[in-house]
C-alpha cells in the first residue's frame, strides 16, 4: 500500500506496545495492575494536580519530614489536596500506599507515615511521584 514494502502496521504497532508493556513491567512489582480511569477521573485528577502544582510553584504550600510523620502546610486561601507517597491513608499501588490529603486554608497536619518513596522519602514533590 503506497509504496511500502516494510512490516505492516499492525506488527509495527504491535512492537511498539511490546516495548511499553516491557519497560512497564521492569519499572513495576508485579502485583501492580495496569489501570484505566474513565475519563471523568483523569479529568479531576488533572484538575486536582494542577491545583497542586500551582500552589507548589508558588510556595503556597509546605511540607516537611518530622520522625515518622510529615508535616503539611496549606498557606493558600483555599482547599487544597496534597499528593502523598507513603502515607497511611490512600490506597495501595505499586508496593507504596498513595493518595491525596485534603487541607482547608491556613490548616497545618501532621500525616504518619508507613512506606517511603523508591527515591527513599516520604514525597510531597510533584516530579517524585
Amino acid at each position: 500500500m503506497f509504496g511500502w514494502t516494510g512490516p505492516s502496521l499492525a506488527s509495527l504497532f504491535s512492537q511498539l506496545l511490546d516495548a511499553v508493556l516491557d519497560l512497564y513491567h521492569s519499572l513495576m512489582v508485579s502485583s501492580t495492575p495496569i489501570t484505566q480511569p474513565t475519563l471523568a477521573e483523569i479529568g479531576k485528577v488533572m484538575l486536582r494536580t494542577e491545583a497542586w502544582r500551582r500552589a507548589w510553584a508558588a510556595g503556597s504550600v509546605e511540607a516537611s519530614l518530622v520522625g515518622g510523620h510529615v508535616e503539611l502546610r496549606n498557606r493558600t486561601r483555599a482547599r487544597l489536596e496534597v499528593p502523598l507517597t507513603g502515607a497511611a491513608d490512600g490506597e495501595d499501588y505499586g508496593g507504596l500506599r498513595s493518595g491525596w490529603v485534603g487541607l482547608e486554608p491556613g490548616e497545618s497536619r501532621l500525616v504518619r507515615l508507613t512506606s517511603v518513596s523508591s527515591r527513599g522519602v516520604a514525597s510531597t514533590d510533584p516530579a517524585v511521584g
